[in-house]
């Protein structure tokens, strides 16, 4: 966290905003602005994005005390004042690609394609490199085999998901991220599917809402947000839960046929090593 800064009319965060956001957290914040280089949560329910900081005026801290709106125990910046912090994964700009491919580790074509469904791709499979290009590709790598910067006007091309978001240019041009947050990347695996209850196998729930939707890598990214080792998904997308064990009780918990899951009261579980401590990570 940068810390509390002020804000204005015009934004210190100008490239994307959501107001009045009633389960507004920081790790949501993140998630939205996952594309940017910074995000920032104010007057407890407001989330902004941007790639630099329009006014670099710090406040006191006690100015950014006002209550996330989706988790009274959060701050979430203040009035005026905006709780300023990097995104897990910065923004390096346009550059060159080639036919041999400047990212060669994994790569998708997606007609959606956004900056955050690449990251989220490519995070996912452990790469710390993320490239969007031509509007509906993604390419992933640990490495750049061509490090040549381009003009910042070489990358405009509309992503096919967002138009509001850039996917590099159509002429092998490619808007680059580099994962550089001290979380580990949110590398995930199936450890099967399980009976859910009421009392939940995992313990911590995500926001909720009409806009969202889940699948199992960006509840991941969430969970991985949140340090925690246990992410799952249900309900067709609209709920993830996240644990650092799995809750085994008379009515939830047990493994069950992996053919049941998506279903009724049943969630397929993922699990990160990375971010296992030791101390919780069997079932009880």
């Amino acid at each position: 966290n940068l810390g509390c800064y002020l804000d204005q009319s015009s934004r210190t965060l100008t490239s994307l905003s959501k107001q009045n956001w009633s389960v507004m957290t920081p790790a949501l914040c993140a998630a939205t602005c996952a594309s940017y280089s910074y995000f920032g949560t104010e007057a407890g329910n407001e989330c902004y994005c941007g790639n630099a900081l329009t006014v670099n005026t710090p406040e006191p801290i006690t100015d950014c005390s006002t209550n996330c709106a989706g988790d009274s125990s959060l701050k979430c910046g203040g009035n005026w004042s905006a709780s300023a912090t990097p995104t897990a994964w910065s923004n390096l700009g346009c550059y060159v690609d080639q036919s041999a491919r400047t990212l060669n580790g994994a790569s998708k074509t997606d007609n959606s394609m956004t900056p955050t469904m690449c990251q989220t791709f490519c995070g996912g499979s452990g790469f710390t490199y993320a490239g969007v290009e031509n509007k509906v590709e993604c390419y992933c790598g640990n490495t750049l085999t061509v490090n040549t910067p381009a003009t910042s006007t070489d990358c405009q091309a509309a992503c096919g998901g967002d138009p509001t978001s850039i996917c590099g240019g159509t002429n092998w041009r490619m808007t680059l991220y580099k994962y550089t947050s001290s979380t580990p990347l949110p590398a995930y695996t199936s450890v099967g599917c399980f009976v859910d209850s009421a009392t939940r196998v995992l313990a911590t729930a995500a926001p909720t809402g009409t806009a969202i939707t889940y699948t199992a890598a960006t509840c991941g990214l969430y969970c991985a947000s949140l340090a925690l080792p246990y992410a799952g998904v249900e309900k067709a997308g609209a709920q993830c839960f996240c644990g650092n064990r799995i809750i085994l009780s008379s009515t939830g918990g047990a493994l069950t046929n992996p053919a049941e899951c998506p279903g009724s009261w049943r969630i397929p579980i993922y699990y990160n090593s990375l971010l296992d401590s030791g101390a919780c990570s069997s079932f009880t």
